[in-house]
């Protein structure tokens, strides 16, 4: 009798846990790792849908004045896919280069997923400079980074 009672106090905790995730993370609840799996995050593809790359799109609209502005991402980094979402004049604002590496000089601003080992000073030491993260239950799943050079 006990043991139920234990069994269904401990299920009720961790729905609220997980119900309270949820509603804190969302739209990005599909970014979950539970205590013991945390800091094992980068080695899984955190944004797999690219939802993240809408946010960092519409925040660079908010906060550049530029008429033209041009993005780049590396090959699994999609912000290409997220223009779509935005509207026709937004749209019309950015123009994107696809790179293979960080070597491109005429970027405004570079979009990371942190997929496959890209890391915040390989960025830096290219000369882009952290302007913005999103953090779903702190760990940083996408950034904008503004090129210096």
């Amino acid at each position: 009798k006990y043991v139920n009672f234990g069994i269904n106090i401990s299920l009720i905790i961790h729905f609220i846990i997980n119900f309270n995730f949820i509603i804190q993370s969302n739209p990005y609840q599909n970014i979950y790792f539970n205590f013991f799996s945390k800091k094992y995050a980068y080695n899984f593809e955190l944004d797999y849908f690219g939802l993240s790359s809408v946010e960092l799109l519409k925040y660079i609209l908010k906060n550049e004045k530029k008429d033209s502005i041009i993005i780049a991402g590396l090959d699994f980094t999609r912000p290409d896919i997220s223009l779509n979402l935005l509207t026709n004049y937004e749209k019309e604002r950015f123009s994107y280069v696809k790179l293979d590496s960080f070597d491109n000089k005429k970027i405004d601003y570079f979009l990371t997923h942190y997929l496959f080992g890209v890391n915040d000073l390989e960025l830096e030491k290219k000369g882009l400079i952290p302007w913005y993260d999103i953090i779903v239950d702190d760990i940083k799943i996408s950034s904008i980074y503004i090129n210096k050079n």
